[in-house]
């Protein structure tokens, strides 16, 4: 006996293109994740490599136009900053001279200050009222893609507390990429 809404593998190239078609039409991906997608449906690695190249020759897979929009839709619609795009990108399997293309057009000529006050009212932050809250500020603000000098300028146009900023500047902040997602 099937489980309710269990698929069946489709290994049939023909049946498993249109199921990517409809899929992309629903939502972008890159390439990576379309051999994901595909993946995940129980597809052989056959019909997978098929059907990826004849997305690509009918135009329906590209990763150069799916980053530019991906970074385009990121920095407009979520206000993130160009670090958290590059990672975004890179998690979803772009290559990293692509990735940096896009995000390199895509930010060119914005101040990274802009971007942080456009966040800020689009998530209605106030302003700390203590360490803690200007510590989670900080934290929100680096993990949506700002760098740590932008963020302090921001907090300081924004009025913090001065030691406050210093305590934040003292603290050890990793080198490496934050892990979660705000």
């Amino acid at each position: 006996m099937a489980l309710r809404g269990a698929r069946k593998p489709v290994n049939d190239a023909a049946a498993l293109y249109d199921r990517a078609v409809a899929a992309l039409a629903r939502r972008g991906r890159s390439r990576t994740e379309m051999e994901r997608w595909l993946r995940a449906r129980g597809a052989a690695a056959a019909p997978i490599r098929e059907v990826l190249t004849r997305l690509e020759e009918h135009g329906y897979l590209d990763d150069r136009r799916f980053a530019e929009s991906f970074a385009a839709h990121e920095k407009e619609a979520q206000n993130l900053g160009a670090a958290r795009v590059r990672r975004d990108l890179r998690r979803r399997g772009v290559a990293a001279a692509l990735t940096e293309t896009a995000v390199t057009e895509v930010f060119a000529g914005e101040r990274e200050e802009d971007l942080i006050a456009a966040f800020l009212r689009r998530k209605r932050s106030s302003r700390p009222q203590n360490l803690g809250e200007a510590a989670r500020l900080f934290r929100r603000l680096w993990q949506a893609g700002f760098s740590p000098p932008a963020i302090h300028a921001a907090l300081r146009r924004w009025r913090v507390n001065p030691e406050w900023l210093e305590e934040l500047a003292a603290a050890e902040w990793e080198a490496n990429e934050p892990d979660s997602v705000s």
